[in-house]
């Protein structure tokens, strides 16, 4: 079963050579003055840990909190277990997928609650 380990909303996600990941100006909610112009560029970012090695369909849906779609977006995630260099002696650690969508150019289409759903194999 998978598990999503951190999910946010953020200015920037920066992959930097040590392959971590950066991410810059994390939010949770948009004041929009004006529902007729296009909010400013954004990132959905989530970190996904999954059980073992594979290729794993996603779905990242961005809807309103009464369900209702906005946008969705569907992906594979192709995930390979690498060896944990930061423990001595290297262990074996648990696929992990780290899912990043830049958001640009969206109107929200009114005042209210959203959420962002992710899913696995057409399940929540």
């Amino acid at each position: 079963m998978p598990r999503i380990l951190i999910a946010t909303l953020c200015d920037d996600v920066r992959e930097e050579i040590s392959s971590k990941v950066s991410i810059m100006g994390t939010f949770n909610q948009f004041r929009v003055a004006d529902f007729r112009n296009p909010m400013p560029p954004f990132w959905i970012f989530a970190r996904i840990e999954f059980e073992q090695e594979g290729d794993y369909p996603v779905i990242i849906e961005f809807r309103t909190i009464e369900g209702q779609r906005i946008f969705q977006v569907k992906g594979i995630a192709q995930l390979r277990t690498m060896p944990e260099r930061s423990v001595q002696p290297p262990t074996l650690v648990r696929p992990v997928a780290n899912l990043k969508l830049k958001v640009d150019n969206f109107k929200l289409p009114r005042d209210g609650l959203y959420e962002i759903a992710f899913f696995h194999n057409e399940l929540e």
